[in-house]
């Protein structure tokens, strides 16, 4: 069906708000908020002279010729918002679903508004981002639902724009999660603006979930979706599942209110909230059980991770690199987060002399440490510790100083194992006292 139906290059085609694999009634969405800004369309900017749909089949302009011109304004690009029809909205779960069964590896792509209001537009019609800068935000009905779809086998990775680990929160693995503009609580990979391109581990790592991918979903973006350089997967997933051939995938699906740049290109475009939209998926998938813990109205509570400890034994050497698994007998390293214990980044960061300093103390509901280096306030996510201790981590964030290894004096206080880590209980409610 995808190589069938190639890119949608009008506006005014009956599956360009649909998606190219749509089989469904031909039920258009409603508007349910109405812009009348038109805006530029950036994506040939950053997308190296990749084609552009156009209203009418205005054909494709490149990058060259877009970067000496003043940007060009969509005849069909606002910030409008959209919602399905019900009946297409239940066609586009059903094929959402086979689609996520039929894939090996699928990525999430998110941006900052996935569990964010869209309450606040300004005159042009754009949603003004939520900057929430309080560590305990915590993570909405989409995050949760994401994460719950990953232990079901149906997702594999996981890309943000976003700075408040919230899909960690929500329970997805840390070792799965590319914080693409950095984080609140890695102080190896500080928050940056999307920009500045991010740090060269996150985006080598994107780059290989490019090629690997089958299928990207794609949440929380507004019109701009695929204009920025980290997006790239996105775009190489579109064109991958248009061109056929070895390196074929299933494409692009794009979950929000708004229309983007990539429609037209997209394998299946849903309009509505993203909670309700991935709730209604999850009630496919687990059936009658589900509706009650995944309904949009549901006040969910993220992971307490109050069990993981201050003390552990981390399969990892002195500079905070894994240890290799070539059959010689290697220390593993004591990783202490304990108030007043001091730390460092671990070499091979972008500084000659990694900053130093010591943790402060542990939040009330233990989910992150709250550390000093070099005199700025940071954060640590307890996530950390717990990808840490099973070997999940290509590298640690931070490391002791000095760092102890295994038959040294170890710090005072039993450490912890991991297998004795994955026994304890993670049931433990959350305090509702966040820090600032």
């Amino acid at each position: 069906t995808l190589r069938r139906v190639p890119c949608l290059d009008s506006a005014e085609h009956p599956l360009f708000m649909h998606g190219r694999a749509y089989e469904g009634p031909a039920m258009q969405p409603a508007r349910t908020w109405h812009s009348k800004r038109k805006l530029p369309l950036r994506m040939a900017d950053s997308a190296g002279g990749s084609t552009i749909p156009r209203a009418g089949g205005g054909g494709s302009a490149s990058a060259s010729t877009a970067t000496s011109s003043p940007p060009r304004i969509s005849s069909w690009l606002t910030a409008s918002e959209w919602c399905d029809h019900p009946g297409a909205r239940a066609c586009k779960l059903d094929t959402l679903l086979q689609l996520l069964r039929a894939s090996r590896r699928t990525l999430v792509c998110s941006g900052p508004g996935l569990g964010h209001s869209t309450a606040g537009r300004d005159e042009g019609g754009l949603a003004r981002e939520a900057h929430f800068k309080k560590r305990g935000q915590r993570p909405a009905l989409a995050h949760h639902a994401l994460a719950r779809l990953h232990e079901l086998g149906l997702l594999h990775g996981w890309a943000t724009t976003a700075h408040g680990a919230l899909p960690q929160k929500a329970g997805f693995p840390q070792a799965q999660v590319a914080e693409l503009c950095g984080s609140w609580f890695d102080p190896s990979n500080p928050a940056t603006k999307p920009s500045s391109g991010g740090r060269a581990q996150e985006r080598d790592w994107l780059e290989q979930e490019a090629d690997a991918t089958d299928l990207v979903l794609a949440v929380g973006f507004g019109p701009h979706l695929g204009a920025e350089p980290h997006d790239g997967a996105l775009l190489r997933a579109a064109e991958r599942s248009m061109s056929g051939g070895g390196g074929a995938c299933l494409g692009v699906v794009a979950i929000g209110p708004c229309q983007t740049e990539l429609d037209g290109r997209l394998t299946l475009r849903l309009f509505g909230s993203a909670d309700e939209l991935l709730a209604s998926l999850l009630f496919l998938v687990e059936g009658e059980g589900a509706a009650v813990q995944w309904g949009p109205a549901t006040a969910l509570q993220p992971i307490s991770w109050a069990h993981v400890p201050p003390l552990l034994l981390v399969p990892y050497g002195r500079d905070g690199a894994r240890l290799s698994c070539d059959g010689t007998q290697q220390r593993r390293m004591y990783l202490d987060l304990r108030d007043n214990a001091t730390v460092r980044l671990p070499g091979g960061h972008e500084r000659e002399r990694p900053p130093c300093g010591y943790v402060r103390h542990r939040s009330p509901n233990g989910s992150w440490f709250t550390l000093s280096l070099e005199g700025a306030t940071v954060s640590l996510g307890a996530w950390w510790l717990e990808a840490a201790a099973r070997g999940e981590l290509i590298r640690l964030p931070l490391v002791n100083r000095p760092a102890r290894l295994e038959g040294e004096r170890p710090p005072a206080g039993p450490p912890v194992e991991s297998t004795e880590l994955g026994e304890r209980a993670r049931a433990a409610a959350p305090s509702d006292t966040d820090e600032e």
